[in-house]
């Protein structure tokens, strides 16, 4: 017996479930009975006895923590770059759970990769977060998770923080990144060779439209001589008048703030 009382109308009461209850659904009796205390079986002139199916659920004593960034800047260098975050906050993982980390671009939070650490490798520039996921592999099937196509969103949705019903955590906030991907592009020469007459000479080249300037990024030309590349002119327009020289050429040079990458766009031979 797990509640008794009496009176005249309504009796209300507390029941106390056991802490070392699990998730289950099971069976409860309500006897009432005039003229004597009511047993869970028996035989009684005046009353009632009501059998019901109660459903117990454990606690969902689960929580994702935080993270930060190391660096939220980054920027594509030899096609990639690292992403790494931090623990703020610790996890709160229960046994049986697992702690993955997931990454996410946009804010749209499409899933693109997975680890069991905060670190993960990029080709692209973009918006990117890293979060951390504390959950059941016997309640949450990540099989279903579509790389590039599955959202946090969606993830966040099944759960009981989102309105769903799994016991598991998600760090949505989790920790931005944005990553540059700057591209010097090519240059196409309006005249690749002339004739020096022992006056000055005008060199002259055409952007093709295919740079990537990021926010916060400048394009500026150079113009470099001989194989070595010595650079003789920087300007931000592509239009140069020089002295005679041998061999010119014309590069692009992006930069932000004293970080430069420079690539060889056009050759321009003056004889």
């Amino acid at each position: 017996m797990v509640y008794s009382g009496n009176g005249n109308g309504n009796v209300s009461g507390t029941i106390q479930i056991p802490s070392t209850a699990g998730s289950a659904d099971v069976a409860a009796r309500v006897v009432v009975r005039r003229f004597g205390a009511p047993a869970p079986c028996g035989n009684y002139i005046l009353g009632e006895t009501e059998d019901y199916t109660v459903s117990i659920s454990s606690a969902c004593n689960v929580d994702a923590g935080s993270l930060t960034a190391i660096n939220a800047n980054e920027c594509i260098k030899a096609g990639t770059a690292e992403l790494a975050a931090s623990v703020a906050s610790a996890p709160v993982v229960p046994p049986g759970y697992s702690t993955l980390y997931v990454l996410t671009s946009g804010a749209g939070l499409v899933i693109e990769q997975v680890n069991t650490s905060p670190f993960f490798v990029v080709s692209a520039g973009g918006n990117y977060t890293i979060h951390t996921l504390v959950y059941d592999p016997a309640t949450l099937d990540l099989s279903t998770v579509v790389f590039g196509v599955t959202t946090g969103f969606d993830v966040n949705g099944l759960l009981i923080q989102g309105g769903g019903s799994i016991c598991a955590a998600l760090d949505v906030a989790g920790a931005a990144f944005t990553v540059d991907q700057p591209d010097a592009g090519t240059l196409t020469a309006v005249s690749p060779e002339f004739c020096y007459d022992g006056t000055n000479v005008t060199i002259a080249a055409t952007p093709n439209g295919n740079a990537s300037v990021p926010p916060g990024y400048q394009t500026i030309y150079v113009l470099t001589q001989g194989p070595n590349l010595v650079s003789k002119v920087v300007e931000v327009f592509v239009h140069h008048l020089m002295l005679p020289v041998l061999r010119l050429q014309l590069l692009i040079l992006m930069q932000e703030h004293l970080l430069l990458s420079m690539r060889q766009t056009v050759l321009l031979v003056v004889w």
